[in-house]
């Protein structure tokens, strides 16, 4: 099993086409990962911009015919550990990561905490109360 993508449905999708002996419609991958094709086409460029950044082969996608993994990155894809990703944390268990986060490393931006905790780095009104 795959474990790369920081993205929701990412590792999902790269599952699918990595089992797959063939090339996958978009139509499928629209059933499979229950998602609208523009949402399936965003998914596929923000897996392969990470996949880039990794200098690995993209989904690739032939033309009437389908989408699919190269072999290579499959390969190199099973041999990368995860980086922890907290998705569905609240606020409060998010605000008790951070000082460890801060602690831990010799250098962390706002940028690396946004997506190391998988937030957006805009301004929240919610105010954190602690007792």
């Amino acid at each position: 099993m795959i474990k790369f993508s920081k993205y929701k449905h990412g590792n999902e999708l790269l599952n699918i086409l990595e089992e797959s002996d063939s090339f996958i419609p978009a139509t499928d991958l629209m059933d499979k990962l229950h998602l609208s094709r523009r949402s399936v086409f965003y998914l596929i460029n923000k897996v392969n911009k990470e996949l880039d950044s990794h200098e690995l082969f993209g989904i690739t996608n032939i033309q009437n015919m389908g989408y699919y993994l190269p072999e290579e990155t499959a390969k190199e894809l099973q041999t990368v550990r995860e980086a922890p990703v907290f998705n569905g944390l609240t606020l409060v268990q998010r605000t008790l990561i951070i000082p460890f986060i801060l602690i831990s490393r010799n250098y962390s931006s706002l940028s690396y905490l946004s997506s190391y905790l998988s937030v957006s780095k805009k301004y929240n009104h919610q105010r954190l109360v602690v007792s």
